[in-house]
């Protein structure tokens, strides 16, 4: 915990290599979580570097109450949120690596059209679903599911009780099921 308030003073100071241990070790875990957010990496890249602006503007404030990592996950979850809010239709990005023919032939159908265009239909299928979200729905199914955070960890990020993360948690998994219900019969 000292290491990392240390790191925080010193990059709010100007020190170019604190920043750049603190990119180095944050800068990932912000950009993933801002894309799993917002579905696109364009704008992921524009919220990372709004959520690193903030901490720049709010490191100060940082009491050392909690770990470094969930004052940060708090403030990309918020400005994911408010990302959000501020697009009116969120645009779907498919993630290249994802559309591409893998080479080795590891993927299921690698080389097949047909279940290639399945799965780039199903993609496309989920992340609308996941765009139904409400921001806070959206934010903990993330959290949750693709970060594997634990609940209370989450809870302290998004400033709510345990309760409510598990709450929205059951609406969010309620909504995808519904969403995705097709799926389910096909099988």
């Amino acid at each position: 915990m000292t290491d990392d308030l240390s790191l925080l003073e010193r990059a709010r100071a100007g020190e170019l290599p604190a920043w750049q241990e603190l990119l180095k070790r944050y800068g990932t875990m912000v950009f993933k979580l801002a894309y799993e957010m917002s579905g696109s990496g364009t704008d992921a890249e524009d919220i990372a570097q709004e959520v690193f602006l903030k901490i720049y503007r709010s490191a100060g404030g940082f009491r050392g109450d909690a770990k470094l990592s969930s004052w940060i996950y708090r403030i990309a979850v918020n400005t994911c949120i408010e990302h959000r809010k501020r697009r009116r239709h969120p645009q779907l990005e498919l993630r290249a690596d994802m559309d591409q023919e893998d080479p080795g032939g590891d993927r299921p159908g690698s080389g097949r059209p047909d279940v290639a265009a399945e799965s780039r239909l199903m993609r496309e299928r989920i992340e609308s679903a996941l765009n139904r979200l409400s921001p806070r729905e959206r934010a903990v199914f993330v959290l949750r599911h693709y970060d594997d955070l634990p609940l209370k960890e989450i809870a302290s990020m998004l400033s709510v009780r345990p309760g409510t993360v598990k709450t929205l948690l059951f609406r969010a998994l309620a909504k995808l099921q519904v969403e995705l219900a097709f799926y389910r019969s096909e099988e």
